[in-house]
């Protein structure tokens, strides 16, 4: 039985060994010395490996790339994947980096949602679930989405906020018939206040979009201060209590079903100070001591 011989392959025009064959089976590529099955070694920030569909070698034909580089300033190294379109398959294609450096994950083509220009980050899914976020620790938190916003232009950059900057949004968007941009309903945080180190004052907003619109309508507000605002004026700070109504006709209904019995119940420090309740058609206004 022969015995397996190192083999080396070099170029006519170069003094070092371009692949090597060892005695174990293991090849190397610009490497002297494989340590694995197959090793690649390149001496600058050229591509590793590179697969194209013709054979048009030239830097600027379309093609995709396996990248070892230095990550700048750290002797650490990095493996990059390049491509235009790059797209991961799984049975199908199940993911892509577009050319705008955007995520689409279960689709090949991004569209505009929502908003006037298309997202960072697209998930198409045919199930009634889309996404999913898990948690397993033996303790008492839970999974977190957070939205994060800075008047700075560099990334890791601080810059303060200001009173009445957006702090994140949750939007909700239809089919129209045209696209897919019209918005039917929002959530959205803002800044409700002057922030500073480690204090950010905020407000949270709920707007509906009526019908015959295409922009969404503050409906509820809660400020920094806990006091909520249904249907008020949005701008309107005088509203000196946790809850203020506003509309042009019946401002509330209050339904206790089929029974009698009381329908609300007012407190002073978890006392119970009187009652307005209801009896067929008669309405009784109950409590020790009623002021008129």
């Amino acid at each position: 039985m022969s015995t397996l011989q190192t083999t080396n392959l070099k170029n006519p025009s170069s003094a070092s060994n371009n692949i090597v064959l060892d005695s174990s089976g293991r090849v190397g590529i610009g490497s002297t010395a494989p340590s694995d099955l197959l090793n690649l070694k390149q001496g600058s920030d050229d591509s590793l490996l590179r697969f194209r569909k013709s054979d048009d070698f030239n830097a600027g034909s379309v093609g995709h790339a396996i990248d070892s580089r230095n990550v700048a300033g750290t002797t650490t190294t990095q493996l990059t994947l390049r491509g235009n379109p790059l797209s991961f398959w799984n049975n199908g294609e199940a993911m892509r980096i577009d050319s705008s450096n955007r995520l689409l994950v279960g689709t090949s083509t991004g569209i505009v949602t929502g908003s006037s220009v298309q997202a960072a980050l697209q998930v198409v899914d045919n199930s009634n679930l889309s996404a999913a976020f898990r948690m397993n620790r033996n303790d008492s938190s839970g999974p977190i989405i957070v939205f994060g916003k800075s008047r700075s232009t560099s990334d890791g950059g601080f810059a303060v906020l200001q009173s009445g900057d957006e702090l994140g949004a949750i939007r909700f968007a239809g089919a129209d018939g045209g696209d897919l941009q019209t918005q039917g309903a929002a959530i959205a945080a803002f800044v409700d206040g002057t922030p500073g180190a480690n204090d950010m004052p905020g407000r949270l907003v709920f707007s509906t979009c009526p019908d015959g619109s295409a922009s969404p309508v503050e409906r509820v507000r809660i400020n920094s201060g806990g006091e909520v605002s249904i249907g008020g004026d949005s701008s309107s700070t005088n509203y000196n209590g946790y809850l203020y109504c506003q509309k042009d006709g019946v401002v509330a209904y209050f339904n206790r079903g089929v029974t009698d019995g009381t329908i609300i119940e007012f407190r002073q420090g978890g006392v119970a100070e009187g009652t307005i309740s209801v009896s067929g058609t008669t309405v009784s206004y109950n409590g020790a001591h009623l002021s008129r």
